[in-house]
């Protein structure tokens, strides 16, 4: 496991970088991460890891998020848009899929409530739509809000439904985020709507990040473009409705 010292240079490697570098076999890569894991020295990561110093610095930067899965994305945007209502206040969380929901919202007669300058600078042209965002400090380069008066805002909304965003999404530990400041405000986005859907492409499932804001039994769908039949089964068991955008 020495190799490890050598690619702590770097901000994470894969298991094919590791085992091409060192040429031993993915097995024995993917034997050592998992013991240098338990040992505090690493976080594994879909298909590789990165070192345990670097966790808090591993959220992807906005760019990047709105150019990866961008098809999967739209798609459970445009589902989940379909499940809101005339006359109903809605939350809308930052992020680059919950953000796909303004793109297919039209001229809806609702109050939106947010914490992503984009989503309300998407909606705020239909006259048909109050559109309200929270005070607070941005994060850059991003578009969230964050900070106390965020916070204070959706403290004090009661909504019909919040659509949620989520880094990482794992039957067993729930939903979990790269940047600790967002836990706060999602906590009061759950406690003061009647009902919370979850968008998450189904690259982010199964993994864990560095902030655990709940267990999955707090939701109540579930929006991805795809997943295991036995795992969609388990989702359900713990009363998660889950809806696959296609």
């Amino acid at each position: 496991m020495r190799f490890w010292n050598i690619y702590t240079k770097k901000k994470e490697a894969t298991v094919n970088e590791l085992s091409k570098k060192f040429n031993v076999s993915k097995v024995t890569i993917r034997k050592d991460l998992i013991e240098l894991e338990s040992k505090g020295k690493i976080k594994k990561n879909h298909g590789g890891a990165i070192p345990a110093e670097n966790i808090m610095l591993n959220e992807m930067p906005y760019y990047k998020k709105n150019m990866t899965a961008i098809n999967e994305k739209r798609k459970i945007g445009q589902l989940a848009s379909k499940l809101i209502q005339d006359k109903q206040i809605v939350i809308i969380d930052n992020g680059s899929t919950t953000n796909e929901i303004a793109s297919f919202l039209n001229d809806k007669e609702i109050v939106v409530v947010t914490n992503d300058i984009r989503i309300a600078n998407k909606l705020c042209g239909y006259p048909s739509m109050n559109i309200v965002i929270c005070g607070g400090y941005i994060k850059t380069p991003g578009y969230a809000v964050f900070g106390a008066m965020a916070e204070d805002l959706f403290k004090h909304t009661l909504a019909d439904i919040c659509f949620l965003s989520v880094d990482s999404l794992d039957i067993n530990t729930g939903l979990s985020y790269n940047f600790l400041d967002s836990i706060a405000i999602k906590k009061q986005m759950i406690r003061n709507s009647n009902k919370v859907i979850v968008l998450c492409d189904s690259s982010k499932i199964g993994k864990q990040s560095f902030s655990k804001l709940c267990d999955v039994d707090k939701i109540d769908v579930l929006i991805t473009d795809s997943m295991d039949i036995k795992l969609k089964r388990r989702f359900e068991e713990k009363g998660v409705r889950v809806l696959i955008a296609k």
